[in-house]
């Protein structure tokens, strides 16, 4: 098993907070997300940085083809790049 580089893992982080961003942006989003997690929203907060919680963050935008689609179009960026973030936050590096 290959391990991610510090750069790969940072940019994942970076994704991770960026869609979480795009998430809260919208009432409709953050509802829509909190009741599928069941997480709760001070929770969350407070667990944002944590891996457990960027890579759910992820898996959530790939279960959302309407989110993911909507979010990779806003942000030019290719819609296989959360799976490939999910991965490197999981400890594995892609294979490219």
């Amino acid at each position: 098993m290959h391990l991610p580089t510090k750069t790969q893992r940072d940019e994942a982080e970076t994704l991770a907070l960026n869609i979480a961003s795009f998430l809260f942006s919208e009432d409709e989003r953050l509802a829509t997300f909190l009741g599928t997690t069941g997480i709760d929203g001070s929770d969350l907060k407070r667990t944002l940085a944590t891996t457990d919680v960027q890579i759910g963050i992820l898996e959530y935008l790939l279960s959302r083809e309407d989110f993911l689609l909507e979010f990779c179009e806003l942000n030019n960026i290719d819609p296989e790049y959360p799976k490939t973030a999910a991965t490197i936050l999981s400890g594995e590096r892609p294979n490219w």
